[in-house]
């Protein structure tokens, strides 16, 4: 029943002790007036500095704006590895899993695993894994997404200096979901990711990036591209300001 803004389930924040999170039961959103938009999360883990492993939780979100399901995001020594989570939402805007990361005050997530997690979601232009900004050599593979979204896999431009690039899709099941935009979508800020397995549709409008099934006829919904680039600025907007009031001269 958390309500606030930033309304998270679990949250580990600059830590540089190894972390292990897993076997938990996380419930957000359950209400339509829940407004937790910003940052919130089942699980968020930002600027840590060692191994990190999160596994085995099962995250339910309602149909309140909650922003994800598992939220992974920098410094660029920290070494994610997210696993066989189960994650069901019925909220209008939450992506499954998030992979972020910045040049800037929260750092670049760097050979990050996420495997062989559940994900199912229903929403209208936002996805099953997201991984946008400073993301690089990272592997996202033998995951399960199911429902409707705007993509079931999407590298995204939040950050405008920062690429994600390098990554490997791997044998991911996504052959049952439902998009508004294409199955998976590759961003402008993308380049020299890998995918294999499967593919359906893609839009892939980076560079360099080797998709073994490309689909010319894939197109954007703007509406619904425009719309989830909002939404996504939004809440950064807001964790950053956050980020800095903490860090100023009052801070004891």
């Amino acid at each position: 029943d958390l309500t606030g803004t930033f309304a998270i389930g679990i949250q580990v924040d600059s830590v540089a002790a190894n972390v292990a999170i897993s076997n938990n039961t996380v419930q957000l959103g359950q209400l339509a007036s829940d407004l937790g938009l910003n940052q919130s999360a089942g699980i968020a883990i930002v600027r840590c500095h060692s191994v990190v492993a999160i596994s085995s939780n099962t995250i339910t979100i309602g149909p309140g704006f909650v922003y994800a399901g598992i939220i992974i995001y920098g410094d660029g020594d920290a070494r994610f590895h997210v696993f066989d989570n189960t994650i069901d939402s019925t909220g209008p805007i939450p992506d499954g899993i998030d992979v972020f990361g910045d040049t800037g005050s929260n750092g670049p997530t760097v050979s990050a695993v996420i495997e062989r997690n559940s994900i199912t979601v229903h929403n209208d232009f936002f996805a099953g894994i997201g991984v946008a900004g400073a993301v690089s050599n990272c592997t996202i593979q033998g995951n399960t997404v199911r429902g409707d979204a705007g993509a079931a896999i999407i590298g995204s431009l939040i950050f405008p200096n920062d690429m994600v690039s390098s990554n490997r899709f791997l044998n991911n099941d996504i052959a049952s979901v439902a998009t508004s935009i294409a199955s998976i979508f590759f961003d402008a800020n993308t380049a020299n990711n890998l995918v294999r397995g499967q593919c359906v549709s893609v839009l892939d409008l980076g560079s360099g990036n080797d998709v073994s099934c490309p689909n010319s006829h894939s197109n954007v919904n703007s509406v619904a591209f425009s719309a989830r680039q909002q939404m996504l600025q939004r809440p950064h907007r807001a964790q950053s300001a956050v980020h800095a009031q903490s860090n100023g001269p009052n801070r004891p």
